[in-house]
């Protein structure tokens, strides 16, 4: 049995304990607003981030947390290269953010703030070689993705986004394969099927049997979802029926997957446990970035609940269940 994860996986485990607790996130929810919003923050953890008592600044306050996290776990790991297995997909975002960008003429000060900073690989160095034709310099890989998603966005932005989408995949995939670790194998093959499952909700309630959607490599044909009704059933497989019943219903009804992509993070977190939470595993340190990035999306969903004045029902629906 391996020991070298010990120290981050107990580290990790510390820092679990400063994150935002339930009672934390009550009374977020509890207050009128967006002052009496900071300083409430400002007794988390975050306390040391929060700058100007301004509430716009909450956004770059996270932006740094997970920055912050992002430098621990590769410092503390074992293996940092295992989590460019999450940097990449903020790298894919950025691309997308690019390829619009160009597409309209805009430059690079205009759509900085659209980009994160959690990638692999610096946004600003992303932005000019795209724009120069020179991606393969730094990422072969992401060349050719970017010149895929190019060659048909001109026949729509979503035949674009599903070229990044399985993009994301193949470079998860590659990753996988050259550092054969368990946890990200088992993690790689859930998301898959959670993505295929979602995409293909998305393709039958608009009418669309057509299988380009679908990303190989997950536990599952397509001819085993090639329906709603088998769909469905599938997705009942992944924590029951009950799990996804509103999901699934307020997209059917209202067009739009809110709920259902706070049931893929909910899902994530307690499948990432079931792989194999101890010290002597990655999947410790994994289900630690999980929690941490959703707790940003939990407070951002607050935050702009309360700027938009919706209910704390609404809100609610918003917020990711991060303590299990």
């Amino acid at each position: 049995m391996s020991t070298s994860y010990i120290y981050s996986s107990s580290r990790v485990k510390t820092l679990e304990k400063s994150l935002l607790s339930e009672a934390d996130i009550e009374r977020l929810l509890s207050v009128t607003d967006t002052d009496e919003l900071l300083k409430t923050l400002k007794d988390t953890h975050l306390n040391s981030l929060t700058g100007e008592d301004k509430i716009d600044n909450i956004f770059s306050v996270l932006e740094k947390t997970n920055l912050e996290t992002k430098n621990l776990l590769e410092k503390i790991s074992p293996e940092p290269e295992l989590f460019s297995y999450f940097w990449f997909r903020f790298d894919i975002h950025n691309l997308r953010v690019i390829l619009r960008a160009l597409k309209v003429g805009k430059g690079l000060d205009e759509v900085l703030p659209y980009m994160s900073k959690l990638g692999k690989y610096d946004p600003v160095v992303l932005f000019e070689r795209a724009k120069t034709g020179t991606l393969e310099q730094i990422n072969s890989d992401l060349k050719n993705i970017y010149d895929r998603a190019i060659k048909v966005i001109g026949s729509g932005l979503a035949n674009a986004d599903q070229e990044f989408d399985k993009g994301y995949f193949l470079l998860a995939e590659s990753l996988v394969n050259k550092t054969d670790n368990r946890v990200l194998a088992e993690l790689l093959k859930l998301q898959i099927d959670l993505y295929n499952l979602k995409t293909g909700l998305r393709s039958f309630a608009l009418g669309d049997i057509d299988s380009s959607w679908f990303v190989n490599g997950g536990s599952f044909a397509f001819t085993s979802i090639d329906t709603q009704e088998k769909l469905l059933a599938r997705l009942n497989t992944f924590g029951g029926e009950r799990f996804w019943k509103e999901a699934v219903s307020e997209y059917l009804e209202n067009g739009h997957f809110t709920t259902f992509n706070v049931k893929l993070d909910e899902y994530l977190l307690v499948a990432i446990k079931g792989m194999g939470n101890d010290v002597f595993s990655v999947a410790t340190l994994v289900s630690y970035l999980l929690k941490q990035q959703n707790v940003s999306l939990n407070i951002q969903a607050i935050v702009i609940g309360k700027e938009n004045k919706q209910s704390g029902e609404v809100i609610r629906k918003q917020l990711r269940a991060i303590y299990v």
